[in-house]
């Protein structure tokens, strides 16, 4: 019974907006990870929300990602941009005075463990200053290439430190939340101090790796500005925990035109707005 549980693929939301005629012009931000993918469907201009989903499952694998295509066929149609965002945490972020492109396989591997059914992947980000380094499973690399040939894909780090807020003397975390993961972006003046994603099944897990990395990075909880989103209530434990040590914190919310009726806060999808803004 537990194997058949672990082929289902659990959607946390969907929200469908009324659907204009379909142009060819909408925007797509598809972003997918070990465990979870989720996407946005836009107007042009990346400011009317039309679609998005949010799904979870065991392993993404290219039999979940056939499934979520027969359950939104939509996502077969023609976009005017396709933007991808790897959310896996086999990442790493190195200068480019120390990369050499022969290396970059061997210290991910070090570093995070290679499958032999990973492809490795690598991106120059912040105006070529550092290279990004990612493994991403072959078959949903492949799937990707396949269903979304014209897409632009990066790492969700390579992304994220494109939305992170800069020139902050005092210090900015951003941290976006998955069901059972966080990731964390410091920063300080101009400088990127972290892009790394955490597992959590309590508030303590996240105080812990938040604190330490405050502690290593010289930022004071009382001073940084701590900005949230992702997955997150604003009435939970978590977020009294976090109130309690850091206290300028704040919510980062979609900019984006939404329905009334929906039920869902802005904050939860301020990722994928974000790619759709660094995108157009």
């Amino acid at each position: 019974m537990q194997a058949i549980k672990r082929r289902i693929l659990k959607k946390l939301f969907h929200i469908l907006a009324h659907l204009p005629p379909w142009n060819d012009e909408e925007v797509l931000a598809f972003k997918v990870g070990k465990d979870h993918c989720c996407f946005v469907v836009t107007g042009p201009d990346g400011k009317q929300l039309y679609e998005l989903a949010y799904y979870t499952v065991d392993e993404i694998n290219e039999n979940f990602l056939n499934q979520l295509l027969v359950l939104h066929p939509e996502l077969s149609q023609s976009f005017k941009k396709i933007l991808v965002s790897y959310d896996h945490s086999g990442n790493v972020l190195i200068p480019a005075l120390n990369f050499k492109s022969e290396n970059a396989p061997l210290l991910l591997n070090t570093l995070h463990g290679l499958s032999n059914r990973s492809v490795v992947l690598v991106e120059s980000v912040l105006e070529n200053e550092v290279y990004s380094v990612y493994a991403v499973p072959k078959e949903v690399h492949d799937w990707i290439l396949t269903k979304f040939p014209t897409a632009i894909y990066s790492h969700s780090y390579d992304w994220g430190v494109k939305i992170l807020p800069g020139d902050n003397d005092v210090g900015c975390i951003w941290v976006d939340f998955s069901t059972e993961s966080f990731s964390a972006f410091i920063s300080k003046g101009e400088q990127l101090l972290l892009a790394q994603t955490f597992p959590y099944s309590t508030p303590d897990d996240v105080m812990y790796y938040l604190l330490k990395a405050c502690q290593q990075f010289s930022v004071s909880p009382l001073e940084v500005k701590l900005v949230l989103s992702g997955l997150i209530e604003k009435q939970s434990t978590l977020f009294h925990e976090l109130y309690q040590y850091f206290i300028n914190t704040k919510f980062k919310n979609a900019d984006w035109t939404m329905n009334e009726d929906n039920e869902y806060p802005l904050h939860f999808f301020a990722f994928l707005n974000g790619i759709i803004q660094c995108g157009s």
